[in-house]
């Protein structure tokens, strides 16, 4: 007798799960896309206020939030419209877009004659919705006697750290302290 209650007693506490569990697989997950609209470019989903196309992204006049997938690659590439930046990750969550920038290069020879450039990486973010993330982002230079810096919109320089060479055994492997490799943090607000 006893034992019958105490299994009625746990099928009545099961139940109540058991139809929570129920009422969750009738429901599909919310969507983070707007209705009708593309959620995915490649691997990378694509959340609301982000999207693709007329009327699948918000509109508020300073830009940022249209997309553009380049599906003609072996990977599709996720672009922000007007900005040609490469989106590598979107994240409302944590309020973050990951991009991938190109490193920018100059190099000279022992006599200080530049031989060979790479064009500089413009990002212009003054008027949008997007800040460079202090906690996330570093200015890193490599190189023997080499100079990184970061400038902002208005020409200011606002970052930099300069890489010098020494002697192998002075080298912390590994490490970018300042030998061959060095970094800096970019200010907030930039």
């Amino acid at each position: 007798m006893v034992t019958t209650l105490i299994m009625q007693l746990v099928l009545l506490l099961l139940l109540p799960v058991t139809r929570v569990s129920a009422q969750e697989q009738q429901h599909p997950p919310p969507q983070v896309a707007r209705p009708g609209c593309r959620d995915k470019c490649g691997n990378i989903t694509i959340p609301y206020p982000f999207g693709i196309g007329a009327g699948c992204f918000r509109d508020d006049g300073r830009g940022g939030f249209q997309l553009e997938c380049n599906d003609t690659r072996s990977t599709p590439r996720l672009t922000v419209t007007g900005y040609g930046i490469r989106i590598t990750g979107l994240s409302v969550a944590s309020s973050e877009a990951r991009a991938h920038l190109r490193a920018t290069r100059r190099c000279y020879d022992n006599k200080g004659r530049l031989v060979s450039q790479s064009g500089a990486t413009f990002v212009p973010l003054v008027g949008s919705h997007y800040l460079f993330s202090q906690a996330r982002n570093r200015l890193v230079t490599l190189g023997c006697s080499s100079l990184g810096y970061f400038i902002d919109a208005l020409g200011y320089y606002v970052s930099g750290c300069m890489a010098v060479c020494r002697p192998q055994q002075f080298t912390t492997p590994g490490s970018c302290t300042g030998v061959a490799c060095c970094q800096s943090a970019i200010p907030p607000a930039v």
